[in-house]
C-alpha cells in the first residue's frame, strides 16, 4: 500500500510543532504577547537602547525576534564574552548572576543583542553589540 507524500509531509510537521526553548522561564512563557511596534529596526539608537529597562526596549522596539535567559559562569560562548569585563571574577565563578539576553534586526544587514541585568526590580542593560547577520554566532 502506498501512502500519499502530502499525509508523510504532515505527520512530519505535526511532529515539529512542539519544540520549546528549555532555557526559558516559567515568567517569560506566562509574559503577555507585546504588539508588534511600526519603529523600523534601524532606528535603533546604541546611546538610547543603553539607557532602556529591558521593558521599555520592548514598548519601543517590539517583540524581539529572539530572547534567552542564562545564569552568568555557565554557559558563556565566544558571543558573550564582553559579558567578562562587566563582571568581577568573584562574581563570573559565583553562577548567581541571571541575564536576559535580547536579540532584535537592526536592519536588513545587522542584528543587535543586549543582555540585561536584574537591579531593584527592573532589567537594566548591561551591555550591548551590534553584529553582522551574515555571521555564525
Amino acid at each position: 500500500m502506498r501512502i500519499p507524500g502530502t499525509l508523510i509531509l504532515l505527520c512530519l510537521l505535526m511532529g515539529c510543532h512542539n519544540i520549546t526553548n528549555h532555557n526559558t522561564s516559567i515568567e517569560e512563557r506566562n509574559r503577555p504577547q507585546r504588539k508588534e511596534t511600526t519603529a523600523l529596526r534601524d532606528s535603533i539608537k546604541l546611546d538610547e537602547i543603553t539607557q532602556l529597562t529591558l521593558d521599555a526596549a520592548i514598548d519601543k522596539y517590539g517583540t524581539p525576534k529572539k530572547e534567552d535567559l542564562f545564569i552568568f559562569g555557565e554557559d558563556n560562548t565566544d558571543y558573550r564574552v564582553g559579558l567578562m569585563n562587566k563582571f568581577s571574577i568573584e562574581e563570573y565563578f559565583s553562577a548567581s548572576i541571571i541575564i536576559k539576553e535580547l536579540t532584535w534586526q537592526k536592519d536588513k544587514n545587522y542584528n543587535i543583542t543586549v543582555w540585561y541585568r536584574e537591579k531593584n526590580d527592573k532589567w537594566v542593560n548591561i551591555d550591548i553589540m551590534v553584529w553582522d547577520k551574515g555571521k555564525k554566532l
